[in-house]
């Protein structure tokens, strides 16, 4: 990260909240509300300030850790097991995996 850049850390705590951490400060610096369901997967998106996470309940959520609730949030028919974030030239891109037996 360049000067302006502050390094984030994005974690899950036991109480099912979505935390965001400013390394340098050693603080808390964003909390999610505590959710109903503990999430299980997350991914970010660093250069667009994005945290896509996977609930129990298979419900993914975009967050960008400023705002209170969730930028988006899409059920899911199956168990997402793996997520990849990318961004491409036509914008950001998740990849989702699901069990296929």
């Amino acid at each position: 990260m360049d000067e302006q850049e502050k390094s984030i850390i994005c974690s899950v705590s036991p109480k099912k909240e979505l935390c965001a951490w400013d390394v340098q400060e050693g603080t808390m610096i964003w909390s999610s509300p505590v959710q109903k369901f503990q999430i299980s997967n997350l991914v970010t998106l660093p250069q667009m300030h994005l945290v896509i996470t996977v609930d129990m309940s298979k419900t993914i959520k975009v967050w960008n850790c400023q705002d209170r609730d969730p930028l988006a949030a899409l059920p899911m028919p199956d168990t997402c097991y793996c997520m990849e974030a990318h961004l491409t030239k036509d914008g950001p891109f998740l990849m989702v995996s699901e069990p296929r037996f």
